[in-house]
């Protein structure tokens, strides 16, 4: 069975996380994206004279899709890395690739991958 592993970090730990994943040899169809967070208490904040009140702050979402063997060891490198955030992990029934509409598995080699060219 697959999970989807999610987590919210900081953007100043974002290239920690991602070269300790790297090493450990599982970034390979990672996506990382901007996010905005709510941070419950608001931030203020003064630019050129004017006052700017914050609730969001600027996160980064990180998203892998491992086999179950793999969830604790990635997930442990993900909270040494990332230092503090929040990590998710959640059942995947099936994962296809939308171009060849083939089941794929995420830790497969590049070359047993689908050809991305058209």
């Amino acid at each position: 069975m697959l999970k989807r592993i999610e987590a919210i970090i900081w953007p100043a730990k974002a290239g920690d996380v991602i070269e300790a994943l790297d090493r450990e040899g599982h970034s390979q169809g990672m996506a990382l994206s901007e996010v905005r967070v709510y941070h419950g208490k608001e931030i203020i904040n003064y630019y050129r004279g004017a006052e700017h009140r914050i609730n969001f702050v600027t996160m980064n979402h990180l998203l892998l899709f491992v086999p179950d063997d793999l969830v604790n060891k990635i997930r442990g490198v993900i909270e040494v890395s990332a230092g503090q955030g929040i990590i998710s992990v959640s059942d995947v029934s099936s994962l296809t690739d939308v171009r060849t509409r083939a089941d794929i598995h995420p830790l497969e080699s590049a070359s047993n991958a689908p050809s991305t060219q058209r």
